[in-house]
This record gives structure tokens, sequence and C-alpha cells, in this order.
């Protein structure tokens, strides 16, 4: 603004030699309009900015890496014309940390409305905070600058790209599972619970085969046992770096996400009830979700995208125990950007995979401690995370 009035200033220093060098009604006149007009524009545009008001309208939900348009709407009560709308919008991924400015610019006549589309894209994952940093009313020459009500706080929940994926569950004799709830989707090794009946097949267990149903059907039938699915699964996402641990890079947050409720929906795909949990990085309290179907996925991404992948002292295995005794889920996977010096606390005979965002694959495998590593790349993780054994 200040540099506007300089040069306007320059322009009148200027205007007033000649005319006092030519000394004629043309560079007088010159003169008077070069003061005058400068000035009616500059009190037009302080009078109508007490009579704007700003909304922004965006969608809910957006794809990946695809442009997402909303309309910035613009009202003038007033008599005056709008002259310069200037809209600062700031746009931050919570998930990520990134954060974008864009600059709307918007005039309009006195008693109408004036809309300008604002279009945004996100490369990552996220809930989008889409805040006003500053609107301003200016003058056609920039002369002055008011400050004016802008509008309020929009959020777009970027969903992560969900990829496929299979899960095989390792059994762990040395956990005992209790549940009343069985899968009605894949069969598992409870004997109490009968999930069905099919043919033999080379290889099935002898002590399986129903011999009663096999003597009246001659031909050999099989029990397929019953899969527990209460308290079976739980799955958790680091969202806290502790120090002294670098900070992965955006893309790293971004295929975290991706793998933690890409894991799920296979869960839920295979029947199996599971547990979602992370650290709330605002209240830095640990928060889980039970998940049985897509639709409770679809419920708490926002949520879970909302909180930031930032700097902290305690981590998810920490928050965990601060409210269970014990671990008694008898598969637990962690997905984070380091091994936890804690992670041990989750172990309880049960089986704990960590899947490592760029960790190194030559430390790979079953860890002293119990634990067993999974790496995977930003570049290659849909192949790399395509089989598991959890």
């Amino acid at each position: 603004m200040w540099k506007n009035v300089i040069v306007w200033l320059i322009w009148l220093i200027g205007v007033s030699a000649l005319y006092l060098f030519a000394n004629n009604a043309g560079t007088l006149i010159v003169l008077l309009l070069s003061v005058l007009i400068p000035v009616l524009l500059a009190a037009a545009a302080e009078l109508s900015a007490k009579h704007i008001v700003a909304e922004l309208e965006f969608p809910e939900a957006a794809s990946k890496e695809a442009s997402f348009s909303g309309i910035l709407k613009v009202t003038n009560n007033g008599i005056l014309p709008l002259q310069r709308g200037e809209f600062r919008i700031v746009c931050e991924n919570r998930f990520t940390g990134e954060k974008t400015e864009n600059v709307v610019l918007v005039s309009c006549k006195s008693r109408s409305c004036a809309e300008a589309a604002v279009k945004l894209c996100s490369k990552y994952c996220g809930v989008i905070d889409i805040t006003d940093a500053g609107a301003r009313v200016k003058d056609t020459f920039g002369l002055i600058s008011r400050k004016v009500k802008g509008f309020e706080r929009k959020r777009v929940c970027v969903a992560p790209r969900c990829f496929d994926l299979e899960i095989a569950l390792i059994e762990d004799i040395n956990v005992i599972v209790d549940s009343d709830e069985y899968s009605t989707a894949r069969p598992g090794t409870d004997p109490s619970e009968i999930f069905g009946i099919r043919e033999y097949i080379p290889g099935d267990s002898i002590k399986s085969i129903h011999w009663k149903l096999s003597q009246k059907l001659d031909r050999l039938m099989v029990r397929e046992l019953g899969l527990p699915v209460v308290e079976r699964f739980l799955v958790l996402a680091e969202t806290s770096i502790i120090p002294g641990i670098d900070m992965p890079s955006a893309n790293e947050k971004d295929v975290m996400a991706e793998a933690f409720f890409s894991v799920s929906r296979e869960l839920v795909r295979q029947g199996i009830s599971h547990t979602l949990g992370w650290k709330n990085t605002e209240t830095g309290l640990y928060e889980e979700y039970d998940i049985k179907t897509t639709e409770d996925i679809s419920t708490i991404v926002g949520h879970f995208l909302s909180n930031t992948v930032c700097a902290g002292n305690t981590t998810v295995a920490a928050c965990f125990r601060q409210f269970y005794a014990q671990c008694a889920y008898a598969h637990v996977v962690v997905v984070s950007s380091y091994i936890e010096p804690d992670i041990t606390a989750l172990y309880n005979g049960n089986r704990v995979t960590i899947l490592l965002a760029g960790g190194a694959p030559e430390n790979d495998g079953m860890r002293p401690d119990g634990i067993y590593s999974l790496s995977f790349s930003a570049e290659d993780y849909k192949c790399d995370l395509r089989k598991l054994e959890l």
C-alpha cells in the first residue's frame, strides 16, 4: 500500500511541476483530477468496507491429486461498489502439516453479489483446514486497505486411497481369545463353533472329518471350525514422533495412512472385527474405535486425519498402556515411521507386527524382543505390503 502512496505522491509532484511550468487550464485540470479521483475512490472504499459479507462454500470430501472447487461468495450490501476485495485463503493439511496460500480478488457492484471460483488440489490425504488469513478492501489505486470480516473456516476431508492386499493370520498357541462372536466370512480354529461343512480336500486334518455325515453322503465331509472375532485384532497408527527421531516426510505420512486403512478394509472383507487406535495429538490421549463394516471405517477417517503427525513425548503404545493394564489382543499391528522403544508394552505372548514406513528391508523379520518388523517404502508400498502375515 505504501508503495502505491509513494508513487501517487511522486505523480502529484510531477503534475504540479508541469502546471507551474505550463501554467494553463489543461495542466490544472490534470492536477485536480490527480488529487480528487484517488481521494474520492479511497473514501468510497473506506465506506464500502463496512457492508461486505464473505462466505466460502466447499464440498466436505475430495479425492487425492484431483482438483476440487469451491466458491467464494461476496455480498455488498452498501450503495457504493466494491472496487477491489482481496481474500487470503490458507489451506493446511492437518495430517501432514503442509500449508498453501491463495489470494482471490473480487469486485462487485453496489447492493449485489459476486462469486469467484477457488480451485484446490491436495497431493496427500488429510483434513484440509481452509481459513481466512486476512480479508481486505482496497481502492482502485491501492492507496488504502481496510480489514473486513472474512469467511468462516471450512474443512475438506481428502480420504486415503486404500489398496488391495492379502492378510494371513498367524495363530499363536500362547494366546487364548475368549469370544461369543464368530466370523461369518472365514473359518478359524475354535472347535466350540462350527463355521461350515464342505467336502474333504487333500491336506485336511483327519480330526476335522465329519464321519457320520460322510457315511450318509458316501463321500468325505469335513467340519470348518469357527473364528472368534471380538478383540482379536488391534491396528494402531503412530502419530507421535518422539525426540531423537526424524520427522517423516509428507509422502511417508500419506502412505502410512493408506496402509493403516487398507489393513482395516481387508480385515473387514475377511469378516474380522477389529479395533483401530491412535494417539490424539491435541489431547495426548489414546483413542480407539471398533470396526465391523466399511461404514465404520468411513465414519472415523476424517477424525483420524484431523490429527497431525508431529513431535511428541509419548508413543501410541505408551498411551494404550495408560488405559489398559496389558494388551489382550491376539494380533497387533502398528503402522509407524520408526520402531518405538516401548513397543514391547504391546507384547503379551501375542503376534505383534510393526509396518515400518521408510525402514531398512535388511532388518525385516522377527526381532529378539518378539516383535515382527516389515518395512515398506513410499514408492513401492503397494508391492511391499501386498501379502501380510499378521
